[in-house]
Parts: structure tokens; sequence; C-alpha cells
């Protein structure tokens, strides 16, 4: 140990790639690399971030060499190949030998992606150690560089690498911005076909998407013709992955325009259902007196808290509500929309489509 940190402070230089873990030390050059090329792209500085880029994977590609290097001569060793395959046996064996290295490294990966993900096994490890030579937040943000540049094919296909790695991604959430990267990309190349299959890709990363009986019950829930079919529309139903949320009202916005009425509406419902579930979940975070009564008193006291209006507003919920409310009745269900309007009409959080809300209410007549 102290021949190491004697190591460290033989240059200062080695302070900017290195860091300490758990007493040992462990390069971490790659990460502040991508981190420099982060700033110069926010800072449009686009040659230096791209460079940046370049050298944030030849260290990676360094850093995976050493972990695996490191590793392989852990589990050579005589009195670790006794355990066989399982990681939790031969960690018991690696702390007796003191072995700081490659018990940092398999920490390292054991809380970045779980225990779970190796099935304890070691070879599983040293597969995955060794495929994270792809850098999957690398590639997107070349292809970041790349569409600001307006190489859009090229952006493409850098985006289209990150997602092939996505589940090396030190943050698995990331996966849902290189989705809708790839989206976008379609949409500016003006091919409908291609953003409908990307974004029927992004919301079939909900479960509930595929659930044919699901969909069967929130239409027959919307063409109810009792009074009180919004509020039971609200009550039944729950869609917790809000990254989704986007990629349905876009495909609604994209499915209407193709006068696909029932497609619109499957959409746009799941797409309003899984906003108002994130709310309902905040709002009763934050005040653990409020319970869910209807609609009206939800949005009421979310227009009490800017973080959550603004939210709405940036995630295109208040437009989602609202594009709800139009779909419903091109669908042949005026009684839903009719009800939903006078809501949004009086309480929705946003101004712009709470009168366009007014507006498109006074236009509708109830036969």
């Amino acid at each position: 140990m102290k021949k190491v940190l004697f190591f460290v402070f033989l240059s200062a230089a080695l302070l900017n790639s290195l860091v300490f873990a758990k007493g040992v030390l462990i390069s971490n050059s790659d990460k502040k690399a991508l981190y420099d090329a982060k700033n110069c792209f926010i800072s449009n500085d686009f040659g230096n971030a791209m460079k940046l880029c370049e050298a944030a994977k030849a260290r990676r590609n360094e850093n995976i060499k050493w972990e695996l290097r490191c590793l392989n001569n852990s589990f050579k060793s005589y009195e670790v190949k006794r355990y066989g395959d399982s990681i939790s046996l031969s960690m018991e064996k690696l702390k007796e030998r003191q072995d700081e290295d490659s018990i940092a490294i398999i920490n390292k990966y054991i809380e970045l992606f779980g225990v779970e993900k190796f099935n304890d096994s070691k070879k599983s490890l040293l597969a995955f150690v060794e495929s994270r030579n792809s850098y999957p937040e690398v590639e997107y943000l070349t292809g970041k560089i790349y569409q600001v540049e307006g190489e859009y094919d090229v952006a493409y296909s850098f985006f289209q690498k990150a997602l092939a790695f996505a589940d090396n991604l030190d943050v698995p959430e990331e996966k849902f911005d290189i989705l809708y990267s790839i989206s976008e990309l379609s949409y500016l190349k003006g091919d409908m076909n291609q953003y409908e299959i990307d974004l029927l890709q992004i919301v079939s990363q909900d479960k509930h998407f595929l659930q044919d009986h699901l969909k069967k019950s929130i239409r027959n829930s919307i063409s109810n013709v009792k009074s009180d079919c919004v509020e039971k529309f609200f009550k039944m139903f729950r869609n917790e992955n809000y990254r989704v949320m986007d990629a349905y009202c876009s495909l609604a916005k994209l499915y209407d325009s193709m006068n696909e009425k029932q497609r619109c509406l499957d959409c746009i419902a799941m797409g309003t259902l899984t906003g108002f579930t994130k709310i309902i979940d905040v709002v009763t975070k934050r005040n653990p007196d409020f319970e869910y009564v209807d609609l009206n008193s939800l949005l009421v006291e979310a227009s009490c808290h800017e973080d959550i209006v603004k939210w709405g507003k940036d995630n295109n919920l208040w437009e989602s509500f609202y594009l709800l409310s139009v779909a419903s009745h091109k669908a042949e269900s005026p009684i839903f929309s009719v009800n939903l309007l006078k809501v949004l009409s009086n309480s929705l959080p946003d101004e712009y489509w709470r009168n366009s809300s007014k507006i498109k209410l006074s236009e509708i007549t109830v036969h």
C-alpha cells in the first residue's frame, strides 16, 4: 500500500486520471475524459469534444485491459481456483490474500449493476468486463456532435452503436436518451415510417404496452356513457414508467395525422395516465394529508407546486390531457370528452392548454 501511495505522489498529473476507491488506486481516466468532452459539447467546442471522445475510448480500453489482467491473475491462483466459479466464495479468499485490486474491481461492478447481473459466476463477470470495451456513453455523445453538425446518417449510426451496448451504460435510464435521439433523427429526416418504428421501440420498454386486455379495459372505460366515466378512468388505471410518456404523446400525434383514431386514443390514454401517476406520487409524498378524490382536486393541488407545473409543461403532460379529450371525442366517446374538458378548463395548471380546453368545450355538443 505504501508503494501505491508513493507512486501516486510521483506525478501530480496522475491525480486527474486516478481515484481512490476502498483504499485501492483505480483508474477513472475514461470517465474524466468523457466528462470533459460533455463540457466541451455544452460549450459548443465540438472539435475538442470529439478529440476527448476518442481519448475516452482509448482510456477505457486500457482500463479494461488492466481490470482483466488483475482479475485473471487473481482467479488463476490455486487458493482461489479451489472455490470454482463462485464469486462470493472466491471473494472470501481474495480478502484473506488482501488482493485489493481485484476486490475493488468486483465491488465496483456489483455496485454499478447489482450482484444478480453475474449470477455469482466469475466467468460471467469476466465476459461482462471484456464487453465493457464498448463505451455507449461516448458513442452517444459522438452521435450528438454529428447531429449538431447536420450529419444525420452518421449520427444515427453512432446512436445505434450506443443502443447496441446499452446494457453497459453506468446509468441504465440513459437508454431512453439514446432511444429518443434516434426517433428525433428520423423525424428530422422526414422519415415518418421509421419515426413510428423508433417511437414504438420506446413504448415497448413499457410492460403495459403489449397488454391487450389492458387496452381493452381502457377503451371500455373511456367509451362508458355514465357521468362519472372520467373519475372512474383515473381511479382505475396507473402506469409508473414516466420515461415513455413523451413517446406515447408523439405517437398519438402521429396517428392523429394518419387518422388512426383508435391507435391515437390508445397512445394518448397511456401517456396521460403515466404523467397522472407521476403527479399523484409526487404530491402524496410532499403532502401526506393529500388523498386522491378526483382529477380536479389533484390538478388544483399540482398547481400549487411550481416545479410540478414546469415538469408537466416540459414533458407535454398538460397537452396530453387536452389531446386525450380531443382523441376521445374523435373516437366517438363524447361523454368522456366533455366531462374531461370541464375539469381541464377549470383546473389545468397550464394557462395555454386550460384556455384551449375552454375553447374546445364550447365547440363540442353532446347528442
